[in-house]
């Protein structure tokens, strides 16, 4: 995805970071690195409790670190390696898991063509995720998140404000149309370039 269309990075506001808010509860699941089953638990239950999804689907969450290299002012990474900054995140990814119904297979034992029997269970590529905390000025900033949607013109609003405590945002994409479409209802069909620059 491409940033401020499909990626969309949001800062915590005041009210996120008192107790039982969203900021310190995503900062205890990355303490926990995802190995205390009972905070992880907790992770998995606020995601279904909060998240509103039409269909099944599949949650794969990961602790990860990347190392950060040291710069210098010229832009050049150094061969020092205590000046690394070890940057932790969670990542997160809702996947849509749909029935694949395989009409005919082919039976080895029996060396026949037969309707098969059960359907399978596909996970497909995510459709919503987020990434927590985001990475900024080389180093990882606690107070924002980053929110990912497959489809820009369709995000899940209700990751970002119920799950992430965020105030949701329009992508660029959303704000044009929606700006397109007020223009038009003010204006009608009479939109021309002289009004539009105007405007």
């Amino acid at each position: 995805g491409s940033v401020g269309k499909n990626l969309l990075e949001y800062r915590f506001p005041k009210d996120a970071y008192l107790e039982g808010g969203a900021q310190p509860f995503l900062y205890e699941v990355l303490q926990s690195k995802l190995l205390d089953d009972e905070i992880t638990d907790k992770f998995l239950a606020a995601i279904t409790e909060k998240m509103e999804y039409v269909s099944t689907y599949a949650i794969f969450a990961a602790h990860c670190t990347y190392s950060v290299l040291n710069k210098n002012k010229a832009g050049e990474i150094t061969d020092d390696a205590e000046a690394e900054i070890d940057y932790n995140f969670i990542i997160t990814a809702i996947c849509p898991v749909n029935l694949r119904i395989d009409g005919l297979i082919y039976d080895d034992e029996s060396n026949e063509i037969m309707k098969k029997a059960s359907s399978d269970r596909i996970v497909e590529l995510p459709s919503d995720g987020f990434l927590f905390p985001v990475f900024s000025d080389r180093a990882p900033d606690v107070n924002g998140v980053m929110y990912y949607t497959k489809n820009a013109k369709k995000p899940n609003i209700s990751i970002v404000n119920e799950l992430l405590g965020c105030e949701f945002v329009m992508s660029c994409q959303s704000e044009k149309e929606t700006f397109r479409a007020i223009l038009n209802n003010v204006v009608g069909d009479e939109l021309d370039y002289d009004l539009i620059t105007t405007v």
